[in-house]
């Protein structure tokens, strides 16, 4: 896969955009790629830059040299206050989620060793393909330090006896052990990584890319419920997705034997079953610089009426969850869960949302006629 574009660099990372495809490069091959603070500082930075731009789709993360990424840098962290270490292990956790929280599927192209917080990279990933001579380990309990924090996506990705084996050892596992374990999807030769990471990019662009993200996001968020309210929560979901323009021309390409035509507007069919073609293209407009409104005006209204459909939508699971307290949404992502509106603005913020973009809502029994926000629905 050749980029096009460089889009940005640092020391420790380099940012490519090819089309709808977004690189995300370890370089610090010196270092086996380890995780300093400055590089985890500049990967959240670069999450939060991807999440908020409909363009791309997809995000591959790789790394130059023949190490994946070695985990901590232990160099940096010898003799260090206790302040600090909470602050690094904080914003290590927040890389890790932000993996999981991105809107687009982040596949991992492993081309060598990840042990530690370079094995926790590789199970925060949604996909990850490895090279054959590619090994995995958590082997911080050998120095006196439990990988307490790569433990858990670990034991999210794979057998709670086989990540116990892994951390309470510290031995490694091989690529094909790792496949066994469910820990990546695929093994293949070294000369077929960029290929077989290919064949997923495509998959993924294939299909709607509305419809990848209300996937991705709903899968993550079931995992922590019961059988019945993940049941529950599925059909709020798929039924918000069946109106949706892209649903309604998937399935009618379908039977009309034909290729399906993706618009990706986040938008209901209100329309059904079809949608309006003036709303459409307005919405298109909005997130890919064209149509007949300002550009900024427009995405504005769209991304407010994707949070209030997205609350409205969320409003009975969140008055079991946190009942009065506060969420906040970016068009249709949750941003989060807080017990004041000034902690989600602050977290909007740090996530680099513009103010006006980030809607934050009361979780009261009934959901507010008009929202406050500083931006009109209509």
């Amino acid at each position: 896969m050749q980029a096009t574009t460089t889009t940005s660099a640092a020391p420790g990372l380099v940012v490519e955009s090819d089309g709808p495809v977004c690189r995300l490069i370890l370089n610090r091959p010196e270092r086996r790629n380890a995780l300093s603070r400055s590089l985890l500082s500049e990967m959240e930075a670069a999450l939060a830059r991807v999440a908020a731009d409909p363009a791309v789709r997809v995000v591959v993360l790789a790394a130059r040299g023949p190490v994946f990424c070695s985990g901590h840098d232990l160099g940096e962290m010898v003799g260090r206050p206790e302040a600090e270490y909470r602050d690094l292990f904080a914003l290590c956790s927040r890389v890790m989620l932000g993996l999981r929280r991105l809107p687009q599927p982040v596949i991992a192209r492993v081309q060598g060793v990840a042990t530690a917080a370079g094995c926790q990279l590789v199970a925060a990933c949604d996909l990850a393909v490895a090279v054959e001579g590619a090994t995995f380990a958590t082997p911080g309990v050998k120095i006196g330090l439990f990988c307490t924090t790569p433990m858990v996506p670990l034991v999210r990705a794979v057998p709670a006896k086989a990540a116990l084996e892994m951390l309470l050892t510290g031995w490694p596992i091989s690529a094909r052990r790792a496949l066994e374990l469910g820990l990546v999807n695929r093994v293949v030769v070294p000369e077929g990584l960029d290929d077989a990471v290919r064949e997923y990019v495509d998959a993924i662009l294939a299909s709607s890319p509305l419809t990848v993200r209300l996937g991705k996001a709903a899968f993550y968020e079931q995992l922590s419920l019961s059988e019945e309210e993940a049941y529950e929560r599925a059909v709020g979901v798929m039924t918000d997705n069946a109106v949706r323009c892209d649903a309604q021309e998937g399935m009618r390409a379908f039977l009309e034997k034909r290729r399906p035509q993706w618009t990706g507007e986040q938008v209901v069919a209100t329309g059904l079953p079809g949608c309006l073609p003036g709303r459409v293209e307005s919405i298109k407009g909005a997130f890919l610089g064209e149509g007949n409104m300002p550009l900024k005006q427009e995405r504005k209204n769209t991304l407010g009426e994707l949070a209030e459909l997205a609350f409205r939508r969320d409003l009975p699971g969140l008055l079991q969850e946190r009942p009065g307290a506060w969420v906040a949404y970016h068009g249709d992502r949750r941003i989060g869960i807080a017990a004041t509106d000034l902690e989600l603005y602050k977290e909007c913020a740090r996530q680099g949302l513009p103010d006006d973009e980030c809607l934050v809502f009361p979780i009261e029994l009934e959901p507010p006629d008009e929202v406050d926000s500083p931006y009109p629905f209509d």
